[in-house]
C-alpha cells in the first residue's frame, strides 16, 4: 500500500494573473527573456520580475543573496499566481541555505516550474514542505524558443483535472506500476546525494533526464544512485529522451543499451525516451503526485489532479 503526506497543491490561474519570473542560476540573455515574456503574454497571462534578473556575477545571474530575495519577494508576493525560472545552468542550489533561514510553511503553495539546474530547488520545496511542484519549460529557454508542449503546460496553470497521459517512449524492462512521482536532471540529483537534500525515492516512480552527458558519466551516475540506495524502494524509471547523451557519433552502442545492461539485475520497469526537460516538446509533470507506469502502452498515466479550481 502506497503511504504519504499530504500533498500541498497549488491553485490554477485565470486568464490575467501574474506569474513571477526568477534567475536562480545562471546569467540570462535579455533577447531571450524578451521573447519568453511576449510568449507568456500571448497566453493571456501578465508578468512580474525585478530588474536585478540581468545581474551578471561571474557565472551567475548575481550574488546569491540578491537572487535569493528576489526569488522569495515573489513566493511573498499575493499578486503572484505562479513562479516559473528564467534558465538553468549552475547556481540554483547556492539558493538552499539561504532559504534554510527562512520559514515558508505557513506559506500558501503556488505553481512553481523549472527544469535541469532548477532540479535541486524543485526537490527542496517537494520535500521540506510537500509542494507538488512543475518540472516543466523555462521563460528564457524552451518557452522563448517554443521548445515545450503548449498543451501539457497550459493544462497545468489553468486546469485543476488531471493531464492526460504521456505516451511515447521505448521499454527498457517490462511491467507495470504506481507510485509518486519525483526525480528531474541526473547529474543534479547526484550532485545533493549524501547532503540533507538528496531525494528521496522511496515508494516513487522516479524519472530522469540530461543534457549532453557522455554515456559513462550516465554510467557513473546510476552507479552512485545504486551505492546510495536509492533504487531499493523504488517502483519504476522513466528517462527522458537523453538529447546529446553520446560518445562520438559513430560508437557501437547507445544510451539505452547501458541504461538496459545496468538495469538487468532490477525487477521494476524502466521505460526510456520521454520528452521532458531538455527536450524540443518537452512535457510538463509534476512531482508529488500519483502516477502509472505502464510498459504495454508505454507511458506515464497521471492519477490525480497537480492543481486545484
Amino acid at each position: 500500500m502506497l503511504f504519504r503526506k499530504l500533498m500541498n497543491k497549488p491553485k490554477v490561474l485565470k486568464k490575467g494573473d501574474i506569474i513571477g519570473i526568477f534567475a536562480p542560476a545562471s546569467p540570462i540573455k535579455r533577447e531571450f527573456f524578451e521573447k519568453g515574456i511576449i510568449e507568456l503574454k500571448k497566453l493571456g497571462f501578465e508578468v512580474k520580475y525585478s530588474q536585478n534578473i540581468f545581474q551578471k556575477e561571474k557565472f551567475l545571474a548575481g550574488n546569491d543573496r540578491k537572487r535569493a530575495e528576489e526569488f522569495i519577494k515573489l513566493l511573498k508576493d499575493r499578486e503572484v499566481k505562479a513562479l516559473i525560472g528564467a534558465r538553468g545552468g549552475y547556481g540554483s542550489i547556492r539558493l538552499i541555505p539561504l532559504l534554510e533561514k527562512i520559514n515558508l510553511s505557513h506559506e500558501k503553495s503556488k505553481i512553481l516550474i523549472g527544469s535541469s539546474d532548477l532540479t535541486s530547488l524543485l526537490l527542496y520545496f517537494n520535500q521540506k514542505y510537500n509542494w507538488v511542484v512543475f518540472y516543466g519549460p523555462m521563460a528564457s529557454s524552451s518557452i522563448a524558443k517554443g521548445h515545450y508542449n503548449k498543451e501539457s503546460f497550459i493544462h497545468v496553470l489553468t486546469k485543476s483535472s488531471t493531464l492526460s497521459p504521456l505516451i511515447c517512449g521505448k521499454v527498457i524492462k517490462p511491467g507495470k506500476a504506481v507510485g509518486i512521482l519525483t526525480g528531474g536532471c541526473l547529474s543534479l540529483i547526484c550532485s545533493t546525494l549524501g547532503t540533507p537534500y538528496e531525494i528521496k525515492t522511496s515508494e516513487k516512480i522516479l524519472i530522469l533526464e540530461d543534457y549532453r552527458e557522455k554515456p559513462y558519466r550516465i554510467d557513473r551516475y546510476l552507479w552512485q544512485l545504486k551505492f546510495a540506495r536509492k533504487f531499493e524502494k523504488i517502483k519504476g524509471i522513466v528517462f527522458g529522451e537523453m538529447k546529446g547523451c553520446i560518445q562520438h557519433p559513430h560508437q557501437n552502442y547507445e544510451l539505452e543499451d547501458i541504461i538496459k545492461d545496468f538495469f538487468q539485475e532490477y525487477d521494476f520497469p524502466v521505460l526510456y525516451g520521454f520528452p521532458f526537460g531538455h527536450s524540443k516538446k518537452s512535457f510538463t509533470i509534476p512531482l508529488g503526485i500519483k502516477a502509472e507506469i505502464d510498459s504495454s502502452l508505454p507511458g506515464i498515466k497521471f492519477l490525480e489532479e497537480a492543481t486545484l479550481s
